[in-house]
């Protein structure tokens, strides 16, 4: 009876002590840039913007996967002419989020996420098609579970930037 009593308070000690431990250990993906995309998790509805009319395009779904320590991204458009997959992860080096895509349409791509300042950024460091400008999209501040891109393009190396088109992004509820 003695030998059973002392397991079992051996066995109720090494359980409570993991238990704490493992609520004491932080997970390995969370913080810093990890927290960068919390935001815009979720399924979504893309808007073209021009003028004053919003048009719709289709459905973005944006998740973390493997624990958090992935992003994934599909989206595709209304009328399934066009689609994509995304597959994301936190590079070790430099601690920014890098994204590869690949489009329905054959090309692929692979966007860094960088902030400047208050300025969310994914910029475009390589395409399997070459390109005589430099690629990127700026996010503006979530608002009322919506937030819009900026397609931006420069000519001269990132001095300076043109706008070439906005989407809204709506949150499905």
């Amino acid at each position: 009876m003695l030998l059973k009593s002392t397991f079992l308070s051996i066995w109720l000690l090494l359980f409570f002590s993991a238990s704490l431990i493992a609520q004491t250990e932080k997970p390995p993906c969370t913080g810093g840039s990890y927290d960068l995309v919390t935001p815009y998790l979720g399924t979504w509805h893309e808007y073209r913007v021009t003028d004053s009319t919003e048009v719709f395009l289709g459905t973005l779904i944006t998740e973390l996967q493997v624990k958090g320590c992935a992003i994934r991204q599909s989206f595709a458009r209304q009328d399934s002419s066009f689609t994509y997959q995304s597959l994301g992860y936190v590079n070790p080096s430099s601690g920014l989020w890098h994204e590869n895509y690949v489009f329905s349409n054959g090309g692929t791509a692979t966007f860094q996420w960088v902030t400047e300042g208050e300025n969310l950024y994914t910029l475009r460091i390589a395409a399997s098609r070459s390109s005589d400008h430099i690629y990127r999209l700026q996010y503006s501040p979530m608002l009322n579970k919506e937030y819009t891109v900026t397609l931006q393009r420069s000519y001269d190396g990132g001095k300076t930037w043109e706008s070439t088109g906005t989407t809204r992004i709506k949150q499905v509820i």
